[in-house]
């Protein structure tokens, strides 16, 4: 069992990665005001094709929470060992905003960045 109380939704998003066997590693976590809530990574999922971490994540969360979250998203490259720009796909960001989830953070290039739904993002 993870331990939550003191680590921050981008610490247990990367302390998550390493759960994943792809080779591209993705792990979601999703927090509010009241801390984290939900989290999961990609993987072979229950029917044998491949789950995201966001929708893994949302899976798991508490959907009365959802209104009030952000769901933070990284992304590790086990090739060449470093991160990658963990924007989520259309699929998930569907996912995202049919959950009523709010706000996205992800990892791009050396930092983090967090953006409302609802914006236009280039």
């Amino acid at each position: 069992m993870m331990h939550t109380k003191n680590t921050t939704p981008t610490e247990l998003a990367n302390a998550l990665l390493s759960r994943s066997l792809c080779n591209v590693q993705m792990a979601a976590v999703i927090s509010d005001n009241r801390g984290i809530f939900a989290w999961g990574w990609n993987h072979v999922g229950h029917d044998g094709m491949g789950e995201h971490a966001e929708a893994a994540a949302i899976r798991r969360g508490n959907r009365q929470r959802f209104p009030y979250a952000t769901i933070t998203i990284v992304g590790w490259r086990q090739f060449r060992g470093r991160h990658v720009t963990s924007l989520p796909c259309m699929d998930c960001m569907d996912r995202i905003k049919a959950a009523g989830i709010p706000y996205v953070q992800y990892w791009q290039e050396d930092k983090w960045i967090t953006f409302p739904v609802d914006s236009d993002i280039d």
